[in-house]
């Protein structure tokens, strides 16, 4: 892989739009020698796809294992001209590669994830729309989180009231969070992002990225009122930039009952969280259920969509696409 064309790549699709551009700028060679570390010495938790034409690249997506069981989906760009077309084809070896390797115990590929945005036409339509078509959440599921960011240097000077602290979670409160999650969704995000059953060990998905060289932690905090858990607090870390949008390394907010709960309060638990992500100012926060940020009057910027798909049901999933797409053969 060329990474020099590939960042061109980044650039010409819009994928690297100037808004990104302005909070990664910074940070430039570092991403530059992260990614040639990333796509090509470290098979056991990434992997990287291509379509070119020629010398020119036209369409990207890679994946990265971000969970014990998971894979994430992300990158995913295509040229201005054709766009479609690129990535339909990228998404087609993807798909190939996902139906062929699932099976195989080392790569722990339960589940296969992707964040999205509603009104990003593509990924809709060959990710959201045929979930709801489905209408099968044990095998492709669909959840929506609200997104803001917290700034680690702006002054918190919220009283907390009394009965409200955070906490270290307990097998009890995931167990909380799941029976609230099964009732409200009845998805897969809790099983893709190892929190059901009372939660699992990371320590094997710790040790690959220690392998490889990266960081990788995944914490956990209870919201309690007089002992009940209220949501849990994830400090989902990993290196600044794995993900450009960082959603690879964020704090990750689930509201099981937001009632007493107020906006001091919770902006009071994140910055705490925050403090965990030293060097760090700008930290992108993700609310679930989506309707809890505006619930608490909290700044949500936008919406993301998070797409899972049981890997057991992929090959379900691109016959599915090739019937709404007519593109994709398998």
């Amino acid at each position: 892989m060329d990474s020099s064309a590939l960042w061109k790549f980044f650039f010409e699709s819009g994928f690297i739009y100037p808004e990104k551009y302005k909070h990664l700028s910074n940070e430039k060679n570092h991403l530059k020698e992260l990614y040639d570390r990333l796509y090509t010495k470290s098979p056991g938790i990434a992997r990287h796809f291509i379509y070119q034409q020629g010398s020119r690249i036209q369409g990207h997506m890679s994946m990265l294992r971000s969970y014990e069981n998971s894979w994430l989906l992300h990158h995913h760009a295509a040229a201005s001209i054709n766009s479609q077309n690129a990535g339909l084809h990228v998404l087609n070896q993807v798909g190939s590669f996902i139906n062929n390797s699932y099976r195989i115990r080392s790569l722990r590929m339960l589940y296969l994830m992707c964040y999205y945005r509603e009104d990003n036409r593509f990924p809709k339509r060959v990710f959201g729309d045929i979930a709801i078509n489905a209408d099968n959440k044990a095998q492709l599921s669909l959840d929506s989180w609200s997104y803001f960011h917290c700034y680690r240097d702006a002054e918190i000077k919220a009283e907390i009231q009394k009965g409200w602290t955070l906490d270290q979670t307990t097998t009890g409160d995931l167990r909380n969070l799941e029976g609230f999650y099964q009732r409200r969704s009845g998805g897969l995000m809790l099983k893709a992002m190892n929190l059901s059953g009372g939660g699992g060990t990371n320590d094997k998905i710790l040790g690959e990225y220690a392998k490889s060289g990266f960081n990788r932690s995944i914490q956990l905090f209870s919201i309690n009122f007089d002992g009940e858990c209220r949501g849990i607090i994830m400090a989902d870390q990993s290196e600044t930039g794995l993900n450009m949008s960082n959603l690879t390394n964020s704090i990750k907010v689930f509201i099981i009952n937001s009632e007493g709960l107020t906006r001091d309060i919770i902006h009071s638990f994140i910055h705490e969280v925050s403090d965990l992500f030293k060097g760090e100012n700008r930290i992108p926060v993700l609310m679930y259920p989506e309707s809890s940020a505006e619930e608490l009057d909290l700044p949500k910027e936008k919406s993301y969509t998070l797409w899972i798909l049981n890997a057991e049901a992929s090959d379900a999933y691109f016959k599915h696409l090739k019937t709404l797409l007519k593109k994709i053969n398998h």
